[in-house]
């Protein structure tokens, strides 16, 4: 299960994130806008990666790239249509 762990102090809503990450996702970044996160990584951040409900996962690690959109506030995560 990962964490989302801020590395610097909240500035006007907008913070740069390191994610630690157990299992298949890793070499994760991202960036805290208010009350959700935009973050970059390799692998299927469904079931590893817990983040607040319309957060958003760029994967990096398929030809098409994939975009994820957090659907729970917890570790699910679906493919925009």
């Amino acid at each position: 299960m990962a964490a989302i762990v801020q590395t610097d102090a909240d500035k006007a809503g907008i913070s740069p994130v390191r994610v630690e990450v157990t299992g298949v996702t890793n070499n994760v970044y991202g960036i805290r806008l208010g009350s959700i996160y935009i973050i970059i990584g390799d692998g299927d951040p469904n079931g590893e990666l817990t983040a607040p409900l319309g957060s958003i996962f760029l994967r990096n690690t398929t030809a098409a790239g994939n975009l994820y959109r957090n659907s729970d506030g917890g570790t699910t995560w679906s493919v925009p249509a």
